[in-house]
């Protein structure tokens, strides 16, 4: 299966597989709108088989419009969390130019400490120990970064807000 792929590491996807997987991570991220609750967890238990091979999918749909897709994507992201996905959410959250969605990056990677329960056996979040390394290596300095983006695009918005027409010239 392509989730057990993804755990042995031999994860390497055509640009059309990956295409087609992320469709299909993307088609389970939007039934968790469902109000059926056995179509939300299936949905769930799907991309828990997919497992990191819907990354990208579970990435850009951090900042989905609908809160319950962000909220599966996000706490999927959290369950299966290590290292490579940790650096993939960072790079993303330092690409970002909006206040909102930086602050939902924040939100993600101050909840990566979270021990969560996989819904597949034998897809395990990483344990405490290994989490607390990651964290402080790298989780928290780039924290401490995306809060300094805010406040430098904060002060930005505020200069451009309290200029008037004579001072702007």
């Amino acid at each position: 299966a392509i989730g057990d792929r993804a755990l042995s590491g031999k994860q390497e996807f055509t640009t059309q597989q990956q295409k087609d997987i992320t469709d299909v991570a993307n088609s389970y991220l939007a039934d968790s709108k469902s109000a059926d609750n056995d179509v939300r967890y299936e949905a769930r238990e799907q991309i828990h088989r997919l497992w990191t091979a819907a990354v990208p999918a579970l990435i850009e749909n951090v900042n989905n419009s609908n809160l319950s897709v962000a909220e599966m994507a996000m706490k999927s992201l959290i369950t299966m969390r290590n290292e490579r996905i940790i650096k993939e959410i960072i790079k993303k959250a330092q690409a970002e130019t909006d206040i909102d969605k930086i602050k939902r990056f924040i939100f993600l990677l101050e909840h990566m400490k979270e021990q969560r329960e996989t819904f597949i056996p034998g897809r395990n979040c990483i344990g405490a120990e290994a989490t607390e390394e990651l964290y402080a290596s790298l989780v928290q300095p780039a924290l401490n970064e995306l809060a300094k983006k805010l406040n430098k695009i904060n002060a930005e918005e505020k200069g451009k807000n309290t200029q008037t027409p004579e001072t702007s010239k």
